[in-house]
């Protein structure tokens, strides 16, 4: 039903019935919200909107364009007369008064004032107790469908049963949370996160006068562009938490009150459940990370252990995991990896939603790290790895990810995954800049060089770049020599002669010539054992570091 008293409702009043009707088919629907008698010559300067006014003798002394235009300004709801003061209303004013939607209702003189504004006042107050009492069952209907709901993730769907109404609920980035199952979200609420509404506006106005900021919005590229989207913004400690994405067809311009009171009872339930649900999923992340302590403390093998943790987990804890830790290397900015945060509790809920998830991915957390136990018989692990970084970058655009991923260990040795991924991402931090996922496995020699936080021997990686690099390097850049991509692709053969000829299209003897000139501006002999292993370390030093890194170094030479 409709929240206000229109107009058009006064006018099936019996004081209406033979009322002469000055309106516009729009001043028809004008919400009338209380009913004043013109007592004031000035009472145009503070007149309220959706005020209904009563005049008199007024009417012969202040009845003109101006006054039409203010009332007009002000979104009064029309004007009372009586036929006495009919002939005040000239075709000129009559003109003024559909130009600003004030439809002006004229009334038999037989009746007083008071005949008049008792029953419209009566109406208003029936209507509005209907409207209470509307919104009181509504409300009520709606707390014990929603306490029957197990689900956190259903509500927009609960309440599209009980109302029609579409509609979805999003994050403070506009990622979906939950949605009503009417409608095709995500052609429209992703098309938010990418071209982010700027402009706020008032959407609603309560009965109090108080108004609902917010976003609509309404684009030529969406599917369907007979709609728009009435975004209202929720907060919970004075701190944007999330959006209501009501979905209107394109003619309305502002949310009805019994619409925006329905989504306030549904805003302060979708509060409280969350607030539960969150605890919840807080002691359930606390619990799950007392079981990875426990796996990590684990030194035997123990079967009888690792099914126990299994049932608590809900998952099957297989015998070998690669532990992957992940970490913002902004440290200013550790609100995903705090275990009991919010925000971790909401990018936790989201990340086990997307589809390169499943069950042989656990997900925990561990002082500033995010940290993933990869199961043996989980083989995607290269394509899982680039998925996450994608997904972490587009999550939060302000953090520098960087991943290590230890070797497969068993499940009692996963302390010795923990400090393999450890340093695997240690040196990601101490050595290069631009690499973003790194294996222990592939640290290769380079493990025996390295301290426990990652960092090599500056001044052995510096001989060894001079030494064995620096040289082929300059050649190259001088005559084009291609003599460094001959060297690694020689190493990369197993020093193949035939492979490497067939990889770059070079005849045998172009190859011979190359190596011979690498031997000679090296100093080395290529079937020395100690030269070999030396050019292998110095490869690997190179392929691990940055450009900027490695310039750095040779600026030096």
């Amino acid at each position: 039903m409709a929240t206000t008293v229109t107009i058009k409702d006064l006018l099936k009043l019996k004081e209406f019935q033979t009322a002469d009707i000055i309106s516009t088919p729009v001043s028809l629907k004008k919400s009338v919200g209380v009913v004043t008698i013109m007592d004031l010559p000035t009472i145009d300067e503070w007149l309220k909107e959706d005020e209904l006014l009563i005049m008199g003798f007024y009417m012969d002394t202040h009845f003109n364009r101006s006054f039409i235009e203010k009332l007009g300004n002000r979104n009064a709801a029309g004007i009372i007369t009586k036929k006495k003061f009919k002939k005040n209303i000239t075709p000129d004013l009559v003109n003024a008064l559909q130009q600003a939607n004030i439809p002006v209702l004229i009334v038999e003189d037989r009746y007083s004032w008071s005949d008049i504004t008792a029953p419209i006042q009566s109406l208003i107050i029936r209507h509005q107790t209907t409207v209470l009492k509307e919104t009181e069952r509504f409300h009520q209907a709606m707390i014990h469908s929603l306490s029957n709901q197990h689900s956190f993730h259903d509500l927009c769907t609960t309440l599209h049963h009980m109302t029609g109404l579409s509609l979805a609920i999003t994050d403070e980035q506009f990622r979906i949370l939950d949605y009503s199952n009417d409608f095709d979200w995500s052609d429209y609420v992703t098309d938010l996160i990418s071209h982010t509404p700027r402009n706020w506006q008032t959407i609603a106005v309560t009965p109090e006068g108080r108004r609902k900021d917010g976003f609509i919005e309404q684009r030529s590229t969406w599917p369907n562009t007979q709609l728009r989207l009435f975004l209202l913004p929720v907060y919970q400690n004075q701190q944007l938490v999330n959006y209501l994405v009501v979905k209107q067809p394109a003619s309305v311009d502002s949310l009805p009150l019994d619409l925006l009171a329905k989504l306030e009872s549904f805003q302060s339930i979708y509060l409280l459940k969350k607030a539960f649900y969150t605890e919840f999923q807080k002691a359930n992340s606390h619990y799950q990370n007392l079981i990875l302590e426990e796996l990590i403390r684990m030194d035997t093998p123990n079967d009888e252990e690792r099914k126990q943790l299994s049932v608590t987990l809900g998952v099957h804890l297989e015998k070998n995991y690669r532990v992957l830790l992940v970490k913002n290397l902004n440290e200013d900015d550790s609100s995903l990896t705090i275990e009991r945060n919010d925000r971790y509790i909401a990018f936790r809920n989201n990340l086990k939603q997307q589809s390169f998830m499943n069950d042989n991915i656990l997900v925990f957390s561990r002082k500033d790290y995010l940290v993933f136990l990869l199961a043996e018989s989980f083989k995607q692990t290269d394509l899982f790895l680039n998925q996450l970084v994608d997904y972490l970058d587009s999550y939060n655009e302000k953090a520098s990810w960087a991943l290590g991923i230890s070797d497969l260990n068993p499940y009692w040795q996963l302390h010795t995954g923990w400090k393999e991924a450890q340093q695997a991402l240690h040196f990601i931090r101490s050595n290069t800049s631009s690499q973003r996922i790194q294996y222990y496995q592939n640290l290769g020699i380079l493990k025996m060089f390295a301290n426990d936080q990652g960092q090599l021997n500056t001044l052995y990686v510096q001989q060894m770049l001079s030494d064995y690099l620096a040289p082929i390097l300059a050649n190259d850049a001088k005559q084009h020599s291609q003599l460094y991509k001959t060297l690694e692709t020689f190493f990369e053969t197993n020093f193949s002669h035939i492979s490497t000829s067939k990889i770059l299209y070079i005849h045998k003897n172009t190859l011979r010539a190359r190596l011979k000139r690498i031997e000679e501006l090296l100093k080395i002999d290529l079937k020395n054992t100690d030269h070999l292993m030396n050019i292998h370390i110095a490869l690997k030093l190179y392929q691990m570091m940055d450009g900027a890194s490695c310039q750095k170094f040779f600026d030096l030479v």
